[in-house]
């Protein structure tokens, strides 16, 4: 059986992700972003191949951000094996971010071996650990083991609109609103142990919720830096 045969999705959700892509593309231009670079990925772009690590509902800003924060960068989205992931996979080709198609439910072993390979020839990984079906907001352990296996770090990044529509959807999906301030904070980059106790894994966990959950705070510090495109 081909590596790909789970794999869903043809020309109809590429065309469609195409154009919406470069909508979007378009649409940043709309948005006032805030950056806080706690990782260095501005002074050191390219090498330091991170796994980036955000909720699924903020997705739509992750593009844009990483073409204006280092787009030099080769940076690869994990998206589902569906048509949806399909979909998603061509509006982030269109941003310039790679895919690797899979979950936990559908070639999860395939999408972790391609996953391994991105990384150790250069590209940083972006995860939503509670996609692609949720439960909102509750990290998946397996990125956990992601960076552990591959001795990389993970930077989490959170968004904040000042303003945005909430869709309907199972993680309640935000849209930020034309003229919108959109805050992006890359964190200070974590290492991952190799073992972890279930009592680590738990406690890890539930930091790295907390800070994915919390709003992030107006300073200009170091890290601080304002983009308008």
């Amino acid at each position: 059986m081909s590596l790909n045969d789970n794999i869903h999705g043809g020309l109809k959700e590429r065309l469609l992700g195409s154009m919406a892509g470069k909508v979007i593309h378009l649409y940043m231009r709309c948005l006032n972003f805030t950056f806080y670079d706690e990782a260095g990925i501005f002074s050191q772009p390219s090498n330091h191949p991170y796994i980036y690590v955000f909720w699924h509902n903020r997705i739509f800003t992750l593009g844009g951000a990483f073409r204006i924060i280092s787009p030099e960068t080769r940076v690869a989205c994990l998206t589902s094996a569906s048509k949806d992931g399909a979909l998603i996979e061509a509006v982030m080709n269109e941003q310039g971010i790679e895919s690797v198609r899979g979950s936990t439910s559908r070639r999860g072993r395939s999408a972790t071996v391609e996953m391994m390979r991105k990384i150790r020839g250069g590209h940083g990984l972006a995860i939503s650990p509670d996609g692609p079906r949720g439960p909102v907001y509750e990290l998946n352990p397996g990125v956990l083991k992601l960076a552990a296996a591959t001795k990389r770090e993970i930077v989490l990044v959170q968004a904040d609109y000042s303003d945005y529509w909430e869709l309907k959807t199972w993680d309640s999906f935000r849209i930020p609103k034309p003229f919108s301030r959109v805050k992006v904070r890359f964190n200070a980059p974590q290492a991952i142990k190799q073992k972890l106790s279930k009592e680590e894994e738990e406690e890890l966990k539930s930091s790295i919720e907390e800070t994915l959950n919390s709003s992030i705070k107006y300073t200009k510090d170091k890290s601080y830096a304002e983009y308008r495109w």
